[in-house]
């Protein structure tokens, strides 16, 4: 099958913050040295992080075998913006997926915040959905690998089902990362 690469996603995520919006980044693999090479590159500058891989485990683990009723396409910018927005207002975020619409609210003590996407907007690039889907998320791990990936990710994929972890797939120059969290049962 694929090669599969095993690391740490949150140094992970913490190499990648370091990125700035002008650099190119490459990154590749230096299999003698198990090491992750991350190169920020702007004009005239460059930088490198390198990361020790980890070692596979024994067993490999399955990705969760989840039907998803619901799914949307999107601008990665987009999806950091409505998260930014979320942040103002509150530590967790609903996100809904309908046949019409992607929408996203925070609601705390100081106030709300809404997005919405509907059916045919720019940002949104693809919209399915057997059936409405909605639950609530934790925000912070959201916005963390949505902001660290979004130098390098221009789209990326939510898939939803009611109650049931959340599916956010980022499309990469050379590859995909994809993110499981599991909603805030209760909520």
């Amino acid at each position: 099958g694929e090669p599969r690469l095993f690391i740490n996603i949150g140094e992970f995520l913490k190499f990648l913050d370091r990125v700035e919006r002008d650099e190119r980044v490459k990154i590749s693999l230096d299999e003698d040295r198990a090491r992750l090479i991350i190169q920020c590159r702007s004009e005239g500058h460059s930088r490198r992080f390198m990361m020790t891989i980890l070692e596979p485990l024994e067993e490999e683990v399955p990705q969760p075998k989840i039907l998803f009723k619901s799914s949307a396409r999107i601008l990665t910018h987009s999806l950091r913006q409505a998260f930014r927005d979320a942040g103002l207002v509150s530590e967790h975020v609903k996100i809904e997926l309908a046949d019409d619409m992607l929408k996203m609210s925070a609601v705390g003590d100081i106030g709300s915040a809404f997005s919405e996407w509907e059916r045919g907007a720019d940002e949104l690039l693809e919209l399915k959905a057997e059936e409405e889907s909605g639950s609530n998320f934790t925000l912070s791990y959201l916005w963390d690998i949505a902001n660290a990936i979004g130098v390098s990710s221009e789209v990326a994929t939510l898939e939803l089902t009611t109650d049931m972890p959340l599916r956010m797939e980022f499309e990469l120059p050379q590859g995909k990362l994809v993110y499981y969290l599991a909603p805030m049962i209760g909520a």
